[in-house]
């Protein structure tokens, strides 16, 4: 399994290292750098006991008292004393095909307004049900909420601010269990469009989470310009961008105020919160694809 290390005082972004039974498989630098002399490094020292490079790499310096073989060093000192985080995301792929979905998020602990959502919901032929996430409040009903997520066949997003609850409250061992097991990032098909779903907001909170891994530098773009998106005059800047993202469909929610915005092949729709942080009415998205033709309906949560 590729691990994930953040370098400092390098050009390098990021390094991704695979070690297994005390040998570096694996070594990659992304995000800058020199391609040949990372290249070269990584060539000469795959396949060597860890044990043997850590002497040999550390203390080697270019620039800020490190370089790029010391940070791999610290990289690996870190994996034998506690253990790099991992650098593939929890992802949920789906195989089968879609036509009409129902997708909603920011539940933050308020059982009365997911119970309206599930009730609005279940009056509609859907597919399959996706909450994006943000489960958890001040004053949350964990047991009731996922009961009822779970009775109705909902499938369960992880959001940064469920990682970070469960990091630092004190909940249940079935609680955390539960909230650590859930994907951070949907794959899936609707119709003939390929989409994926994830939250949305601080996501490199999430184990795994890297903009040079797959989707990353999508979600990253979506992340930073969901506002810009309502502004059309930075759509000929974000289409240039989006040629270069994997899928047709991304569904998230970044915002209180759902929008949906297309641009050629491309489709993107912040389905809102079910509970805003402001004072005005919750909302959630239903999704319909004929072929590769998107219908998508926002609805307003009724009291």
């Amino acid at each position: 399994m590729k691990k994930q290390f953040k370098p400092q005082g390098i050009c390098p972004k990021e390094i991704h290292l695979d070690i297994e039974g005390g040998i570096l498989k694996e070594l990659s630098f992304l995000g800058g750098g020199c391609r040949g002399n990372s290249y070269l490094v990584s060539k000469l020292i795959q396949g060597k006991k860890v044990s043997e490079l850590i002497p040999l790499l550390k203390g080697i310096p270019c620039r800020e008292g490190t370089s790029c073989p010391d940070q791999v060093a610290k990289a690996l000192e870190l994996e034998e004393k506690e253990g790099l985080p991992t650098a593939e995301m929890n992802v949920l792929t789906m195989k089968e095909k879609w036509e009409r979905i129902g997708i909603f998020s920011g539940i933050y602990g308020n059982l009365q307004t997911l119970k309206a959502v599930l009730d609005q919901l279940s009056e509609g032929k859907l597919d399959k049900l996706i909450c994006l996430g943000g489960l958890m409040g001040e004053t949350f009903f964990r047991e009731e909420i996922v009961s009822l997520l779970f009775k109705a066949k909902v499938i369960v997003l992880q959001a940064p601010s469920d990682y970070k609850f469960n990091q630092h409250k004190e909940i249940s061992k079935p609680g955390k269990e539960f909230l650590s097991q859930l994907p951070a990032l949907l794959e899936f098909q609707l119709g003939r469009l390929k989409g994926i779903a994830f939250h949305g907001g601080a996501m490199e909170e999430i184990p795994g989470f890297s903009e040079y891994g797959k989707y990353g530098a999508d979600i990253n773009a979506i992340i930073y310009l969901s506002d810009y998106l309502r502004n059309e005059h930075v759509y000929p800047a974000f289409e240039t961008l989006s040629r270069q993202f994997w899928a047709n469909l991304y569904v998230f929610n970044n915002t209180d105020d759902p929008f949906y915005k297309t641009l050629p092949n491309r489709h993107f729709v912040d389905v809102g919160k079910i509970t805003p942080m402001v004072s005005k009415k919750g909302s959630y998205a239903i999704l319909e694809a004929k072929e590769d033709q998107l219908t998508v309906e926002f609805k307003e949560i009724q009291d």
